[in-house]
């Protein structure tokens, strides 16, 4: 609320600069989107993936529903007017939060758990820290892959001969299809876990990101669109999950607070690397090449770690039996 506040007084660059770097990013998206992503995964055992999926769907809800708000509401009354009344908005928010002051039911038996539970089977082959890199290295290279074609698809459309107006409809349309299918991808990892859950949707926007790259014709590029936010939607919500269901309880939000912020990182690279691309190339094509070789990246990663935890799992169950 205090950086809409200074964004709209702000009469020069610097000062608006400062209201979406300091009080946006570092002390406002940046402090709710971790925090509860984690904070829910304590309070549910039997469906964790899905209650993860579910409050993960805020964020592509938000960027379905607020942006024409807000490019109507700017039209009507001014920009600098629009981020005063979302401070008043934010403020009567404020109060909501009481609510998830309570301590989760499931932080007083965490801490009488054994070390050896089933959360931690794979840091017995691979240590924590080792775990929390290798998850980290994975986020920045699906993150580059992801951001290429949410930064720079109306662009692409643009070059191809389109209007604005239908690469915006195929991000749009992206993006709705994301809200979905993290709750979906959410319901999934309940069934088969994280690891696999993340693997899949990583070959499934491996795949769209390719497409993306062929694809010059609008009915196709919608198809693939929707597939691509299909795909994507499942992804970042999964390494909450994994991380959660593998590593200790002890400093589990430091750990996805820095997973999470090297899926900040590939972003901002991706989408930095996409338009030097085209500078260096003259189309996006090979752009969304480089992004599905980033994504093949993360795949070896994610099957690496997938590959562990299930031959573990194998030799844990052989021994019991």
């Amino acid at each position: 609320a205090a950086g809409c506040v200074i964004a709209s007084s702000s009469h020069s660059l610097l000062p608006f600069l400062i209201a979406h770097f300091v009080f946006f990013g570092l002390l406002g998206n940046s402090a709710f989107f971790v925090p509860l992503l984690t904070n829910v995964t304590h309070w549910f055992d039997v469906r964790r993936g899905l209650a993860v999926g579910i409050v993960a769907t805020g964020q592509s809800l938000a960027g379905t529903l607020w942006i024409p708000v807000f490019t109507h509401v700017s039209e009507r009354i001014g920009w600098r007017t629009s981020f005063l009344y979302y401070a008043v908005f934010l403020v009567c928010m404020l109060p909501v939060t009481l609510a998830l002051r309570r301590t989760p039911p499931s932080k007083p038996a965490a801490k009488k758990a054994p070390a050896g539970t089933a959360e931690s089977l794979l840091v017995t082959l691979v240590s924590p820290n080792l775990l929390v890199t290798l998850l980290s290295a994975a986020i920045v290279c699906c993150c580059v892959s992801m951001a290429m074609p949410i930064v720079h698809l109306v662009s692409h459309v643009t070059d191809l001969g389109y209007s604005r107006a239908r690469g915006a409809e195929i991000i749009a349309i992206a993006l709705s299809c994301s809200i979905f299918s993290r709750i979906a991808w959410g319901w999934v990892s309940d069934q088969i876990g994280g690891l696999p859950t993340l693997l899949l949707a990583s070959l499934l926007q491996t795949v769209m990101v390719y497409l993306f790259s062929l694809t010059d014709h609008i009915p196709s590029m919608y198809v693939v669109g929707i597939f691509f936010g299909l795909a994507y939607g499942g992804i970042v919500p999964a390494y909450t999950i994994i991380m959660r269901h593998l590593l200790p309880l002890k400093a589990i939000t430091l750990r996805v607070g820095i997973v999470l912020f090297f899926g900040g990182v590939g972003m901002a690279l991706g989408g930095w690397l996409g338009g030097r691309i085209f500078d260096m190339a003259g189309q996006y094509s090979l752009a969304f090449l480089t992004g599905a070789a980033f994504n093949v990246c993360n795949i070896l990663i994610v099957g690496f770690l997938t590959t562990k935890y299930w031959h573990q799992r194998r030799m844990k169950a052989g021994a019991s039996t």
